[in-house]
């Protein structure tokens, strides 16, 4: 069988390649590696198959020279299998938020517990003043690091916790006399995991019967 021959792998510090032109290229190279790998993994069961047979006919000569291509070829698939995984996380770590990127939650995304729901005049979450009310979001895989948290909201003077899967940042509201809305950085949230979810609850629920929230926005803090 002839092997097919791939291009070398890409280097990741390569300066004179322009970043799109870098993406196309460990498209090309992951789109090469999942064609050739089917190829490779068919003809190491051809040599296994192979090697059976010279070995049943005593012929070892011919099954020891089998087995040694089976090897190779064994450890060619297991190099392209690395090589694909590694490229997936490259291509995982090129689409996610980059570093100063204002990354807005709006209140449509949410999934709300207890009481809140959506005032689609006002455009806007409100029920907070119910026992356990609270708004989850899905984070779109953010990277892992500081974000600070701008919360866009009107008419309370409670206290807000946002939490992710590992982290919590508490913060008391700042109630406008105007009864305007404001946006109120809150502090510097930690995130962990940046698929994860992140959870808004306000009190208590006495404080929060005019509360109503526009958005939560993340903005990461440069390294």
């Amino acid at each position: 069988m002839l092997l097919l021959t791939l291009p070398p792998a890409l280097s990741i510090g390569a300066q004179d390649a322009a970043p799109d032109m870098r993406v196309l290229k460990a498209q090309l190279r992951r789109d090469l590696l999942t064609a050739a790998l089917p190829e490779h993994k068919a003809h190491r069961e051809e040599l296994l198959a192979l090697e059976k047979k010279y070995a049943a006919a005593q012929d070892y000569s011919h099954a020891i020279k089998a087995r040694d291509e089976r090897l190779r070829i064994e450890q060619e698939i297991g190099v392209m299998e690395r090589e694909l995984n590694t490229l997936a996380q490259r291509s995982s770590s090129a689409t996610a938020t980059r570093p100063g990127e204002r990354i807005e939650l709006s209140f449509t995304e949410a999934s709300l517990g207890a009481g809140v729901h959506v005032d689609t005049k006002d455009k806007s979450l409100t029920g907070w003043d119910s026992v356990g009310a609270s708004a989850t979001w899905k984070l779109p895989n953010l990277p892992s690091g500081g974000y600070e948290v701008v919360l866009n909201h009107q008419g309370c003077d409670a206290n807000a916790m946002l939490k992710e899967s590992f982290y919590s940042l508490t913060s008391g509201l700042v109630k406008e006399s105007s009864g305007k809305a404001v946006d109120q950085t809150l502090g510097t949230l930690r995130v962990k995991d940046g698929t994860g979810t992140l959870t808004l609850t306000v009190g208590p629920p006495e404080k929060c019967t005019s509360l109503r929230v526009y958005s939560v926005a993340l903005i990461p803090v440069a390294r």
